[in-house]
């Protein structure tokens, strides 16, 4: 058991009628990119698309941080503060957004205030910007 984080494109991980379209050829295009990620080599054990950070360590195991690929997703098990700042900065370039197993999104605003939004709070905030005043009928 652990808790992942993942970096998606679509509204919620928890939908699977959604598809999250990060390609495999668009995660393999970021680790090559990102200095700091090393692509390890498909095996019995480790799927395609699974990484290491070389510069962050698990505290209880000494081990590599991971990052795995699977169904258009890019997740991690039971991140610490500076893994969920490395994955909003990689969501940033992919274009996604993490998303937490209870349902929280961790962005730009985490970055600034420490708190994951959560996704009935982005929807009723979108809901109250997008009412139009009484008077206005189109």
């Amino acid at each position: 058991m652990g808790y992942y984080l993942n970096i998606i494109r679509k509204k919620n991980y928890a939908d699977w009628e959604e598809d999250s379209n990060i390609s495999m050829e668009e995660w393999l295009a970021y680790i090559e990119l990102d200095e700091e990620l090393e692509l390890q080599p498909e095996d019995d054990n480790l799927a395609a698309g699974f990484c290491r950070w070389l510069t962050e360590v698990y505290e209880d195991t000494n081990d590599h941080v991971w990052f795995d690929y699977g169904m258009g997703c890019i997740g991690t098990k039971n991140p610490n503060e500076v893994t969920i700042h490395k994955m909003i900065r990689m969501a940033n370039v992919l274009q996604g957004k993490v998303q937490g197993d209870d349902g929280e999104i961790y962005d730009d605003r985490y970055l600034e205030t420490g708190k994951a939004i959560w996704l009935e709070q982005e929807e009723e905030k979108a809901a109250v910007g997008s009412k139009k005043p009484w008077w206005k009928i189109w």
